[in-house]
């Protein structure tokens, strides 16, 4: 019997999951030959690409989208710019981003190409008097999926196509209102895309044998489904902080929890409505694969900004700047999702300041500036990549990055944190801060005395070991026993 997992994928429309728990999951259930099913709930046109980005390429799915529309073809089969009809004097003008259309030098059209690769299309922007007036989404197997219509570059409405170009589902923006002509329901008007998301999926779901075990990612829109289901049904929810919403909800029927660490605890058992067992398992594997043995002359501290308030920031960055100026083998890696023009000005007064001292150099500036790196949020791989060199992770925020610490295990990194985590040892793979001014000593120790890196490696050692796939391997094994025997709680 397979294992139906349901994901919260919308937030990657077009791009490849990054960090997702249940990517992980499904990996570890494929290797571990479990046959698995994903039960996809969300608008994804390169669904496709992103199973085979992931490396799940031939895993099965239901797709409520596909249900909606009709659609029964599986392979990827992207479109090109040649399978479409132009103006016969069209004139195309190849960009870095994207390709523009030109007709009697009026810009007709723009092709956008897929995150983050490049090689599909993404959707195509139709002009009309220089604004927006239709925007087609194209599905990896090869047709458009979904037209937004604009008046005024605003969204009025928005057409879910059949393959073969009929309307199957109509979504009014301005009311919300959603008409469709669907063999399975006599209904054809719905409040909202949300409504007849849930509809067609609590049907699918009621067409699977109870005893089928659902794994199901906490949000929202996923409980509402789940909680009209009959019940009977061997429902697994799981709930990862690092991505989850911020309102914690779980589903009234459902037969187990699991937790991504013991911080999420109290809350989900606040939030459950009945006694179920409720068990803590990572989302992601450490697998360690250790770096240098010792410091050397190119040593990279990795900041995640993210949920740090500014006062805190400022002074996380002041502190850096003082160390890289103690230092000049460190370098400053910033990831934020957020604009970091206030932190990039803090270097550049500290900048200033150097230029203004008796002795100091043009490039000896530019070397400072050149120690301070500022990325967006980065991919797995490219995670990857930055941490083969990297040399610290510090992490301030509230809740401290669960695929970084990781990560920081898999290479045997130190850590720097403010809350305890269960990926930290105090004072054997990292410390447990409580102001910005203590990094100094910490890093200072940790540059001076390498019997700080034996015994960092020998953390990551017994860490990574806690933290394998095949000891994650070994609680999932005990869940989903619980589940197939379907013992109520408390019961062996």
């Amino acid at each position: 019997m397979p294992i139906h997992m349901m994901p919260d994928w919308q937030r990657y429309l077009n791009q490849v999951p990054q960090m997702d728990a249940m990517v992980h999951q499904a990996k570890l259930f494929t290797l571990n030959k479990e046959a698995v099913e994903l039960v996809v709930c969300d608008y994804l046109p390169k669904f496709r690409a992103l199973l085979s980005q992931n490396g799940l390429e031939g895993l099965s799915y239901w797709s409520a989208y596909d249900c909606l529309q009709n659609v029964n073809i599986k392979q990827q089969q992207p479109l090109g710019v040649h399978d479409f009809t132009w103006p016969p004097d069209a004139q195309f003008i190849r960009m870095y981003d994207r390709v523009l259309i030109m007709v009697k030098r009026q810009h007709y059209a723009t092709i956008w190409p897929a995150y983050p690769s490049g090689d599909l299309f993404d959707r195509i922007d139709l002009m009309e008097n220089d604004k927006l007036k239709q925007q087609l989404t194209l599905d990896d197997r090869g047709f458009v999926s979904r037209v937004v219509n604009f008046e005024n570059d605003v969204v009025v409405r928005v057409d879910y196509l059949t393959p073969s170009g009929d309307i199957a589902v109509q979504e009014n923006y301005q009311t919300g209102l959603v008409t469709t002509q669907q063999s399975w329901t006599g209904q054809k008007t719905f409040p909202n895309m949300n409504a007849l998301i849930r509809e067609v999926s609590v049907r699918y779901l009621k067409t699977l044998p109870p005893e089928e075990i659902l794994l199901v990612a906490q949000t929202g829109r996923n409980v509402e489904i789940l909680d009209q289901l009959p019940a009977g049904y061997q429902i697994i929810t799981t709930y990862n902080g690092d991505y989850a919403e911020s309102t914690v909800q779980v589903p009234t029927n459902g037969q187990q929890i699991i937790a991504s660490q013991p911080g999420e605890v109290p809350a989900l058992q606040a939030n459950s409505l009945v006694q179920v067992p409720l068990e803590v398992i990572p989302p992601f594997a450490a697998q360690l694969v250790l770096g240098r043995a010792a410091p050397h002359n190119n040593l990279p501290i990795f900041w995640a900004v993210n949920q740090v308030d500014e006062q805190l920031r400022h002074q996380i960055m002041r502190t850096l700047i003082q160390l890289v100026q103690e230092h000049r083998e460190l370098n400053i890696v910033c990831e934020s999702s957020q604009a970091v023009d206030d932190l990039r000005a803090i270097v550049a007064e500290a900048a200033q300041q150097m230029a203004s001292q008796p002795g100091s150099t043009t490039a000896d500036v530019q070397a400072f500036q050149d120690q301070f790196i500022f990325i967006p949020p980065q991919s797995e791989g490219q995670l990857l990549d930055w941490f083969h060199a990297t040399y610290l992770l510090l992490d301030f925020g509230n809740r401290p990055n669960t695929y970084l610490q990781t990560l920081a295990i898999s290479k045997g990194i130190p850590q720097l944190n403010r809350v305890a985590t269960p990926y930290l040892v105090n004072g054997q793979n990292g410390q447990i801060l409580q102001e910005p001014s203590q990094i100094i000593a910490v890093v200072n120790q940790y540059l001076e005395d390498w019997n700080y890196w034996m015994n960092i490696q020998t953390a990551a050692i017994r860490l990574s070991y806690e933290f394998d796939q095949q000891e994650l391997w070994e609680k999932w094994q005990e869940v989903l026993k619980r589940a197939r025997l379907g013992n109520k709680y408390g019961e062996k």
